[in-house]
């Protein structure tokens, strides 16, 4: 089936704009004009050249990215009777997890998979390797609030600084399962289940 004239127009239209600003980029990036005409100067894009930037756009694209609001004034007990949770363990509260201050603003969290059961260690690494920071536990209620949805389809861990709770070190979990949305608590030192989901924070550019 040949495509509607509107919408090769449309995808005309995107690749000009994407070449535009990816030329501005390079400029700004130092490279001179000379050396962008030296990519195309037999009319064609190499293939090399071309699989870098698929590769880089394919990986952008598989990310998992959600925007958070952070900042406020809420105590712990507000933040997590917003989140309309079926079951939240008791030890999170005021006094072991305090809301700390924090400036007003959004952030952007990534999620990350494994097709194997990590420990905390392992997905760690994998977040630095791809230059994300670890979460506050913070940023696990405000998660459970905005995207309350989300952990029903994947169990979300964040890996921030670990607390002690009932002597062991433990992390903030938005868990999913039978029993509904709970928000929970689970040990840091442990392997964790290859299907759950592992927060972090995207560095602001």
């Amino acid at each position: 089936m040949s495509k509607k004239p509107s919408a090769i127009v449309s995808g005309a239209g995107w690749i000009g704009s994407f070449v535009s600003k990816l030329e501005k980029a390079l400029r700004k990036l130092g490279v001179a004009d000379e050396q962008i005409h030296e990519l195309v100067k037999d009319g064609e894009a190499p293939d090399s050249l071309v699989k870098k930037v698929a590769d880089v756009l394919a990986e952008t694209m598989r990310r998992i990215l959600f925007t958070l609001r952070v900042g406020g004034n809420r105590t712990t007990e507000q933040v997590v009777a917003a989140g309309h949770y079926d079951w939240v363990n008791p030890n999170i509260t005021k006094e072991k997890f305090p809301m700390r201050l924090r400036p007003e603003g959004k952030i952007e969290i990534e999620l990350l998979e494994f097709d194997f059961d990590p420990t905390s260690e392992q997905v760690l690494a994998e977040a630095t390797k791809r230059g994300l920071e670890r979460p506050m536990y913070e940023d696990a209620l405000l998660f459970g609030e905005q995207h309350s949805e989300e952990q029903r389809k994947n169990t979300i861990v964040f890996l921030h600084e670990p607390q002690v709770s009932d002597g062991f070190l433990s992390v903030v979990v938005l868990c999913a399962g039978g029993a509904g949305r709970g928000l929970g608590l689970d040990w840091f030192g442990g392997r964790w289940d290859r299907s759950y989901r592992f927060a972090f924070v995207r560095r602001s550019q």
